[in-house]
């Protein structure tokens, strides 16, 4: 057996049958300074950040393995791993994730939806500045491809993915077993620009809170369930069905009076609060933390009323509580073993909301408004093995629902869903609704996963073709572009499909001229390094700029599937290159989403930019 196999073998022995159970009580503690203890260390706090940040019901098996040790990059574990990496730029392993939150190698980057770049601390040093900037600092450095770096494998996965600038969400994590986290106020204001600096790429979307991840203060956290709690409801109303053993009752209760059912010091009303952990012990979703919607959903509950002309239960699909038993008394219902399996993201936002900013909750949600959840109660003796199978179908139901974003909403029109129509019998195939192709089974067994067209994607090129323009004529800027995709689409996908100067017929060779454009588009190192792979929508624009000017301004027509051409793309390039070489700057990735940049494009074909293009039929 070789040293390698042996450290493994004890490494999985260890983390599968003791660490897991109890992380402190095994004889790797925090305290031992072994390279397997360490080691360890890594595999179980990428495990728990997977079960609580992502919902993962991954083990530390067989492939947890595979796709972990692989992109591991300390090379302290080296022979361990076996991980031929050097200079780990701060950054200890990569997990890559796919759209369904499964583990993937990150080999093959279109099946990759989520990269997270972590840092793995097993000591308790506490979470100092300097580590959290430098994460973050080698982050953007790879994002901008600087050239001094010493590359690894796994990092250059990480590199092609930025390069090929798909649809993919990066998470900068700081992994500690700290029992006590020690941030304090000088630590978050250190670490919170280079946290905005991040934030401003396509793809990096977190907060300080997001960065930090402490392992133990979740492994050795085991809520107690909730025996009872009271709710103050109106409206209650009981629904019968058959002779079912499972009673059910809806009804509504104010923001405040939900805020006293999961808060676990109920004295005195609210005057002390403390999320009572034990209330989401059934529930199947794991807290999912600070993610976009739930900092809509907490930015909401924060502002009040004020934020929506409307009431809050309208946004939401309410909340879902299951209970052994249940008592009435005039208003009130004490729920005997209460367990809240539907609305679990809202519950902690509301909590979070209101304990993190008490002052600014209660002003922006006066008593006396009208601000109310709808609440669905299912009551069931869940020990009767009929009834918990019945509540275990009813939770399954409830929590299956993908998620569904307000751009997938707004997209969904007579008007697209004919252009979706039309496409489709020209043989392209555009995705409307969010994996209605890509994650279609029998759709992909019979095509090619990238033949589909997004609608989000056809809208960016669209913009970046001027087929529509900003309210004040001009040309929408390629920086906002490029990297304010939710912006671009949702400002601008209706001036597009629901414009009658805009035929369907120019949209399909629109579609055509993108696809042809993306199968002979390529970048060579050098224009990597200069951040020309930044640049993908304003070479696209320089086309159709320059065609134009040799088509009489004609909006769209066949002719320009003459100007996709690998030669003609590598005129365009050479042209912007030259134009980029006159100025100082090194690489082009944020310079690209400032004015500067906009008017170098402008002053390529100047003439087009004063022109409104037209159809030609």
């Amino acid at each position: 057996m070789s040293k390698q196999t042996e450290y493994l073998k004890k490494i999985k022995d260890v983390a599968q049958n003791q660490f897991l159970k109890s992380p402190y009580s095994t004889p790797y503690s925090t305290t031992n300074t072994t390279i397997e203890s360490s080691f360890i260390h890594i595999l179980v706090g990428v495990n728990e950040y997977l079960k609580i940040k992502w919902d993962s019901e991954q083990d530390i098996d067989d492939s947890f393995f595979e796709y972990i040790i692989p992109n591991i990059t300390d090379d302290t574990f080296n022979k361990i791993t076996n991980n031929d990496v050097k200079n780990d730029n701060y950054i200890d392993g990569v997990i890559f994730l796919d759209n369904d939150n499964e583990l993937v190698s990150g080999d093959n980057i279109s099946e990759v939806s989520k990269v997270i770049l972590y840092q793995s601390k097993s000591g308790n040093s506490g979470h100092s500045a300097s580590d959290l900037k430098n994460l973050c600092q080698s982050i953007e450095n790879l994002k901008m491809n600087v050239s001094k770096i010493i590359m690894n494998s796994v990092l250059e996965k990480v590199v092609n993915i930025f390069k090929a600038d798909l649809n993919v969400s990066f998470f900068p994590l700081y992994i500690s077993l700290d029992s006590k986290p020690k941030i304090n106020s000088n630590v978050h204001s250190m670490v919170d620009p280079f946290v905005e600096s991040l934030n401003k790429y396509e793809g990096f979307d977190f907060n300080f809170q997001d960065l930090v991840f402490s392992i133990s203060d979740f492994s050795n956290y085991s809520p107690k369930s909730t025996d009872t709690s009271e709710l103050r409801i109106s409206e209650l109303k009981e629904h019968l069905y058959g002779n079912s053993s499972v009673h059910t009752y809806t009804g509504f209760t104010h923001i405040y009076n939900y805020l006293n059912f999961i808060n676990s010091e109920k004295k005195d009303f609210l005057e002390k609060f403390k999320l009572d952990e034990g209330l989401f012990l059934k529930n199947v979703r794991a807290n999912i933390g600070n993610n976009g919607v739930n900092k809509g959903i907490y930015n909401t509950l924060l502002q009040g009323p004020s934020a929506f002309n409307g009431n809050i239960w309208w946004l939401s699909n309410g909340i879902t509580i299951i209970a052994k038993d249940i008592e009435i008394k005039g208003d009130t219902i004490k729920l005997i073993s209460p367990s809240i399996v539907n609305g679990q993201q809202t519950s902690r936002q509301l909590a979070n909301a209101y304990s993190e900013h008490k002052d600014v909750f209660i002003k922006n949600n006066p008593s006396y408004s009208s601000w109310q959840f709808m609440i669905k109660i299912f009551i069931g003796d869940y020990s009767n093995p009929d009834v918990s199978n019945l509540i275990d179908n009813i939770i399954i139901g409830l929590n299956s629902q993908s998620a569904v974003t307000k751009n997938s909403v707004d997209l969904i029109y007579t008007e697209t869903l004919e252009l979706q129509s039309y496409l489709n019998e020209k043989g392209i195939q555009l995705e409307i609704r969010r994996g209605e192709l890509s994650k279609n089974n029998k759709f992909l067994a019979r095509n090619d996963k990238k033949n589909i067209l997004y609608i989000e994607e056809l809208i960016q090129y669209a913009t970046s073709a001027i087929f529509v323009r900003d309210d004040d004529g001009k040309s929408i800027n390629i920086g906002k572009i490029r990297s304010s995709k939710s912006i671009i689409v949702n400002n601008y996908n209706k001036k597009l499909f629901k414009n009658n100067e805009i035929s369907k017929d120019a949209l399909y060779t629109l579609a055509k001229s993108i696809k042809i454009f993306k199968n002979n588009l390529t970048f060579t190192e050098d224009e990597l390094k200069l951040g020309m792979g930044y640049l993908t929508f304003a070479i696209f624009r320089l086309i159709f700029m320059k065609y134009r000017t040799l088509n009489n301004y004609v909006l769209i027509d066949t002719n320009i599937y003459n100007e996709m051409t690998q030669k003609n793309i590598e005129d365009i390039k050479t042209e912007l290159m030259a134009e980029l070489k006159k100025s100082p700057i090194v690489n082009w990735d944020q310079e690209s989403k400032k004015s500067t940049f906009q008017h170098i494009l402008d002053s390529m074909y100047p003439q087009v930019e004063m022109l409104i293009p037209h159809t030609r039929q």
